[in-house]
């Protein structure tokens, strides 16, 4: 039987799923760190093996008794290290509600989650790691770095943006595991292209006139009664819920870390609001009309904080270090125009966490930047420039059907996509500008390859299944046993090795 560590995103099909595997002596997770919608019922089945995500996640000082006593204490000179501790403080970002959770006190979360992780890791010695998502908590994302420095294989499941497809990939290499024993329904595969082939002809056909599903759902999500809904539904929870809290602190005479001077609800309220408006501002300031007369390599910025670049970025998550690379590459006449993500400055607060108003004014210090305005429109951005830059985005499928080639800096979900290259294989500026080779039937022709070979219907997460808006639920529940059958046949492979 493998032993592995298990991170989990939302979804009672995770927890079936690996409940059976454990029953069926295929598979036991001897950690279990993920969503607490999970925690009861796998604790009940799991036992001490289920930690809690919200003490390791939000409270990780709370750790007592660990006993650390030098347990792989090599970790600490070595990159794995000093990457986890970079990427971690940065992904911290998602807590810092009102803008004063300091790194002192990030260092002290982070360490004390390495000091319990190496002595966890110790003692248990796991066969693999396994995320049902890319490992984007700071949490889960230094235990798998302390896999990779202790040489433990580590996997994630991967999904299609635009259907509920997930399939399995060796998270360092990007290599994806072949499903040999999917159970086949015509008429259920028959569907699943059709719906790719969709996705492609409604980019072709309406060009400028496209807009993909997800921003679609943002812009309806703005208009009043959708918003009016949300505050009823989900705003007026999270304040309860954020007011009970910080209450309860006061009355334990507990410290918050992300609210050490105790600022009252309606100062955080303000506090969240000031940032948002003031990214905004900045934004509109430091951005100019696109001129679609102009030479240009277009770099259409992530939402963060987010896994699209950190951790699915790898190398390139810092968006700056990825522009200074593709202004190395490009002839200086080149501009390189870049617009903001529209989700920064949509109704949630989080896309102030994730970007500083200076890194507006940073990226113009760029040669030959330009920052345009966030209401271009994105096909037409793509049609006039010379190739398109993205750390993982789906810009780059966008433009591989739409006649474009690309370059990526990350690990994205489509790697190998036909008229797309990684910065890794250093192709040059004449290659990429250049005509495309591959016509949309390849492209076609290679997701659904991916399809067959490699996938099986499910949803990764809540997100996910809110984002297709159950469109997909009859198909799923019919091929409900493949998720089970492709971990079965993955764990089956690896306990062979």
């Amino acid at each position: 039987m493998i032993n592995y560590f298990f991170c989990v995103t939302y979804g009672d099909h995770w927890l079936e799923t690996v409940i059976k595997l454990h029953k069926n002596k295929i598979a036991k997770p001897v950690l279990w760190l993920g969503d607490y919608h999970h925690f009861s019922k796998a604790t009940d089945v799991f036992g001490d093996v289920v930690q809690d995500m919200e003490k390791l996640v939000h409270h990780p000082y709370t750790i007592e008794s660990i006993e650390y006593n030098n347990e792989y204490v090599s970790f600490f000179d070595s990159i794995h290290y000093l990457r986890s501790k970079d990427r971690c403080l940065k992904m911290m970002d998602r807590l810092d509600l009102f803008g004063n959770f300091n790194r002192l006190d990030r260092e002290a979360y982070f360490h004390n989650l390495v000091l319990y992780f190496l002595k966890y890791t110790f003692d248990n010695k796991p066969d693999l790691f396994l995320s049902t998502d890319a490992p984007h908590s700071h949490a889960q994302y230094l235990l798998y770095e302390i896999c990779l420095y202790l040489k433990i294989p580590t996997y994630k499941f991967n999904n299609f943006v635009f259907i509920p497809l997930l399939f399995i990939e060796e998270i360092k290499t990007g290599k994806r595991f072949e499903f040999k024993k999917r159970i086949k329904s015509e008429n259920i595969n028959l569907k699943i292209q059709d719906s790719i082939s969709k996705f492609i002809l409604d980019l072709k056909d309406k060009k400028e006139k496209y807009t993909i599903f997800y921003v679609a759902n943002q812009e309806a999500a703005k208009k009043i009664i959708p918003r009016f809904k949300t505050f009823l539904r989900v705003k007026l929870k999270n304040d309860y819920r954020e007011i009970k809290h910080f209450i309860g602190l006061f009355i334990r005479k507990k410290t918050s870390y992300i609210n050490p001077y105790r600022l009252s609800f309606f100062v955080r309220k303000k506090i969240k609001r000031i940032k948002k408006k003031r990214l905004l501002k900045v934004n509109n300031e430091s951005s100019i009309k696109m001129d679609y007369g102009i030479s240009y390599v277009y770099y259409p910025l992530h939402y963060e904080p987010e896994r699209t670049t950190n951790p699915d970025g790898g190398e390139y998550q810092d968006q700056l270090k990825a522009l200074i690379k593709l202004r190395s590459i490009i002839p200086k006449e080149i501009r390189i125009v870049v617009k903001e993500h529209p989700f920064q400055f949509y109704n949630s607060d989080k896309g102030s966490r994730g970007r500083s108003p200076l890194f507006y004014k940073l990226i113009k210090n760029i040669e030959n930047v330009d920052l345009i305005q966030t209401s271009e429109n994105t096909v037409r951005l793509i049609l006039n420039s010379l190739f398109v830059a993205t750390i993982t985005g789906t810009v780059a499928l966008e433009a591989s059907i739409l006649g474009k080639n690309s370059l990526y800096f990350g690990n994205p979900w489509f790697k190998g996509l036909p008229n797309t290259y990684s910065i890794k294989e250093e192709p040059s500026f004449e290659l990429l500008a250049s005509y495309v080779k591959y016509d949309s039937d390849h492209i076609s022709n290679f997701l659904i390859n991916i399809f067959k070979k490699h996938s099986v219907l499910a949803y990764m997460n809540f997100s996910q299944k809110e984002f297709f808006k159950n469109d997909h639920d009859e198909l799923i529940s019919k091929k409900s046993n493949d998720l089970y059958c492709l971990l079965e046949e993955f764990f089956k492979t690896k306990s062979k090795i």
